[in-house]
């Protein structure tokens, strides 16, 4: 397959016996898909074990209609520390850019070991910030464009920085199942490697018509506006229509909503609280046609 196409990547990882131990594959449609659906990936190995008895692992992502993608595939033969360490180091090196990009530094398999640890060891955001800077100057790449769009998105990628809620709906392990059903249709149990990496392909490509398909669906229908709010055709502009139905619910929830503007006693309150504006908003109960009364901060 990699002969077929370069960009689709493989590796194995053999035991001391030179017997086949772990395989991982990325098509190359998955790597893309990467560069623009990296917020939250899940990592799965629940989903059946083959005729070797190597479990099925499937690393999965969310793309911009809210559907599952395929990230990576591997057959591993055990479901611990040093296996795992193998596939997500294997995994990333399928997906990043270093070599590439560090080609012509001095001392490039220590810079690429140095990389890795200012992302992935800084404890804190001043641990990273000190940490990026003394690697940039330590190896001279303060010109180096590719790092310096990097730093300028730190807020997006770094994993110090994403200690917030987004998770794109992946709080639950339901991304993994909805892709265990997908591949139901192509792989069991009995199944040979060669048949899993031939039926891999195929499952692929159906992948990606229905994404296409939603593509297509989402260019050329339009979802109305539900609401008078300006901000509401915003959305309906800048988001597919998977999103901004999800977005439409949340607006649909604001209709039970009657916002109390706060009384001079509680802007007494937050007058002590800087940053904090106090408002009472009343939630209209659609069971009983009552309101129920909440504070909200801001």
């Amino acid at each position: 397959m990699q002969r077929n196409d370069p960009e689709f990547f493989y590796s194995f990882d053999l035991d001391d016996d030179s017997r086949l131990s772990n395989v991982l594959w990325v098509h190359p449609r998955s790597r893309a898909a990467y560069e623009e659906f990296n917020d939250v990936v899940s990592f799965d190995t629940t989903y059946l074990v083959n005729r070797y008895k190597l479990p099925f692992a499937t690393i999965v992502g969310v793309n911009h209609h809210g559907q599952s993608i395929l990230l990576g595939c591997a057959l591993i033969s055990h479901e611990d520390v040093n296996t795992f360490k193998w596939l997500f180091m294997t995994w990333l090196e399928a997906m990043e850019d270093v070599p590439e990009k560090f080609k012509g530094v001095t001392d490039y398999d220590s810079a690429c070991l140095e990389f890795k640890a200012v992302i992935y060891d800084s404890l804190t955001i001043e641990m990273f910030e000190r940490n990026w800077n003394e690697f940039v100057v330590k190896h001279g790449l303060e010109r180096n464009e590719w790092l310096s769009k990097l730093y300028v998105d730190r807020e997006y990628w770094v994993p110090i920085y994403l200690n917030h809620t987004f998770w794109a709906g992946m709080v639950s392990t339901q991304r993994s199942e909805s892709m265990h059903a997908y591949f139901d249709g192509y792989v069991n149990s009995m199944s040979t490697l060669k048949q899993f990496v031939e039926q891999y392909e195929i499952a692929m490509c159906d992948k990606n018509e229905k994404e296409f398909y939603a593509d297509f669906k989402s260019k050329n229908t339009v979802v109305n506006c539900i609401s008078v709010f300006k901000w509401e055709q915003q959305f309906q502009k800048a988001f597919t229509n998977s999103i901004f139905k999800l977005v439409q619910e949340e607006i649909k929830r604001m209709w039970y909503c009657h916002v109390i503007q706060p009384t001079e006693e509680g802007r007494r309150e937050a007058d002590n609280e800087p940053g904090i504006e106090r408002h009472k908003i009343m939630e209209k109960s659609i069971i009983n046609n009552r309101f129920r009364g909440s504070l909200f901060m801001m």
